[in-house]
């Protein structure tokens, strides 16, 4: 395990700043451990104030190459608990070398039987872990915190197929979860991290300025993959007219099979739709 960071001192570092998600997903071409550690060191460069790094292999790569406080999860199956379902992945995050270890932080039942109260005792207590919990409501990030969690964030948010302790199962939002980040703010003494569905900077600033701790960004800088769908997509709506102004057209007035392809032109109300995409969604790269 990695030399332990002052408690305060890691979470100082990222007050009101960036730090990006540093994941791929299943089958990606980048779901490799050097990978992964590159990208880090792409964005630390960049200006970020930490990482949030999946898997112990990836954090051990992540840790060597890049000198701020790192975000550790271990994404483990894809249905209910799956953010460091059980101590056991918990434990492995933390002596990869991860500042502060991220598990599930809602009421739904874990793998391994164990509360979440439990699981945070014994980080605490074995390990000296910093224990952030990622919520799906304003019921969840209490109840955690209560529970002991060192901080919250924000990125199960209508993503959670069931009822909090409050009775509530928000609903995905179009982008970042601004109320749910504002209740939270103003209701605990832990920092408030706000993640999922941010993909622009002014919906970064919109989130520190609702009481966040500091962002959490991931597709939106780290996934090829969604930034090229964007593109591609905001083209192929337009696809299918052939004719105004607007349009270019190669020398034998055909594309490929015989298909003409619109060209937005700059300025052009056409070029601004393109531009800005699809609407936001949640989710880490990958959360």
């Amino acid at each position: 395990m990695a030399e332990a960071r002052n408690a305060s001192d890691v979470l100082a570092q990222v007050r009101h700043r960036v730090v990006v998600s540093c994941q791929a997903p299943p089958g990606s071409p980048l779901r490799r451990a050097s990978v992964i550690a590159q990208m880090a060191a792409s964005v630390v460069a960049a200006g970020a104030a930490g990482v949030r790094v999946d898997s112990p292999a990836h954090i051990t790569a992540v840790k060597r190459t890049v000198d701020v406080p790192l975000i550790g999860l271990w994404k483990a199956g894809a249905d209910g608990v799956y953010i460091t379902p059980t101590l056991r992945h918990a434990r492995a995050v933390v002596q990869a070398g991860a500042d502060i270890v991220a598990i599930d932080g809602t009421a739904r039942p874990r793998p391994d039987q164990r509360e979440l109260g439990e699981v945070i005792q014994c980080l605490h207590a074995e390990l000296g872990a910093l224990v952030l919990a990622d919520v799906a409501s304003v019921s969840d990030g209490i109840a955690a915190v209560e529970r002991g969690a060192d901080a919250v964030a924000t990125t199960l948010v209508g993503l959670v197929s069931y009822d909090g302790a409050d009775g509530s199962n928000p609903p995905p939002p179009e982008g970042p979860a601004l109320e749910v980040v504002t209740a939270l703010a103003a209701t605990l003494d832990v920092p408030v991290i706000a993640e999922g569905g941010i993909t622009s900077p002014g919906q970064a600033r919109a989130a520190i300025d609702s009481g966040a701790w500091c962002v959490v960004i991931g597709k939106a800088i780290t996934s090829p993959a969604w930034l090229t769908a964007r593109f591609v997509q905001a083209i192929d709506d337009h696809d299918d007219d052939s004719s105004g102004p607007g349009y270019l057209r190669p020398a034998d007035g055909a594309g490929p099979r015989g298909v003409v392809r619109r060209m937005p032109r700059s300025g052009t109300a056409a070029a601004s739709r393109a531009g800005d995409g699809q609407p936001a969604t949640r989710g880490e790269a990958g959360p």
